[in-house]
């Protein structure tokens, strides 16, 4: 997943950051990408669930 490669890459950027060769810049803009990630994998997840209940409605399968 997109989500789990960005939190790789934070987790790179700190190890970097450890060793003095980062900046804290750059920690934060890995960690907003994971969080945008995140948010979009959310997103994509809502409307999925929504769209499978809407036609399970439609076919008359829920209550």
């Amino acid at each position: 997943m997109n989500y789990d490669n960005y939190q790789k890459l934070v987790q790179a950027e700190q190890i970097r950051f450890a060793n003095g060769e980062s900046s804290l810049f750059l920690i934060n803009s890995r960690e907003n990408k994971a969080l945008e990630a995140r948010e979009k994998l959310i997103e994509l997840k809502t409307k999925y669930f929504q769209t499978a209940y809407s036609l399970q409605w439609s076919a008359g399968l829920l209550n």
